[in-house]
């Protein structure tokens, strides 16, 4: 059993989540099978773990309920096992967000409990494309007007953990249009999607400290519990437009 004190919260892994009882509810996950994975895979008959990813939403400690829910915000953990999926390393659904009530899409923050994480990020008008690896501690923001994909490439669990806006609804249909993100990472690197018509070209980086979102070295959780205006952006974020460029700034250097 792996003790994960770092999200903040007091959880274990032994093959899944673990919840401290007294502390906190017990959340069950919601699980995406291989049969659901089918339309964004490379090759939809390829072999694979029965269920590929497992999604906890709305966790956290039973003294923050009610100030995390007052909020406006929603904390969620996953969990990606090691696995292939053909050449496929294993990987999360993929989605785009929805627009605010301001017109403004959505943004989230990620940041890697355990494990090691590469984030695919892809533009609404398939221009750009950032794959950013993240190991344990690490956090990386998906900035308004993007899609993304996360990818277990490693040999052991990834644990994740996320900030959002609570009602927020994910867009899985361009992903799904597509048969997946304009680039696979398989046991050989990169390879293109067929279905798109062009490609771009791969912006490789590591992730940006970058304080004016949230992105420090305390665990988000703590953050998020402390100070939930911090994460005010992924409510309003057409009141960050220019710290948003700013960074997005940075991933593109």
């Amino acid at each position: 059993m792996i003790n994960l004190s770092n999200s903040g919260l007091p959880i274990s892994l032994n093959k899944l989540l673990e919840f401290d009882g007294q502390s906190m509810q017990k959340v069950i996950p919601d699980i995406r099978t291989i049969q659901q994975m089918k339309p964004v895979l490379m090759n939809s008959e390829a072999n694979s773990p029965a269920n590929c990813y497992f999604m906890y939403r709305d966790t956290h400690s039973k003294e923050h309920k009610e100030k995390i829910h007052s909020s406006g915000l929603r904390f969620d953990l996953t969990l990606i096992p090691s696995a292939k999926i053909g050449n496929e390393f294993n990987k999360t659904f993929g989605h785009f967000h929805p627009k605010n009530p301001a017109g403004v899409h959505y943004p989230e923050i990620y940041e890697v409990i355990h494990g090691k994480a590469l984030y695919l990020l892809q533009s609404i008008d398939s221009k750009k494309f950032i794959a950013v690896t993240c190991l344990e501690g690490e956090k990386i923001i998906i900035p308004p007007g993007f899609g993304h994909v996360t990818i277990n490439p490693s040999n052991e669990t990834l644990v994740m953990a996320n900030w959002i806006e609570a009602t927020f609804k994910s867009d899985y249909g361009n992903f799904k249009e597509k048969h997946g993100a304009m680039y696979y990472f398989t046991e050989k690197g990169f390879e293109k999607n067929k279905n798109y018509s062009s490609h771009v070209e791969i912006t490789e980086c590591k992730p940006k400290e970058f304080p004016e979102l949230g992105i420090t070295t305390e665990p988000m959780y703590l953050l998020g519990t402390k100070k939930p205006e911090v994460f005010d952006y992924l409510i309003h974020p057409e009141k960050f437009e220019k710290e948003f460029k700013e960074y997005l700034k940075l991933l593109l250097k």
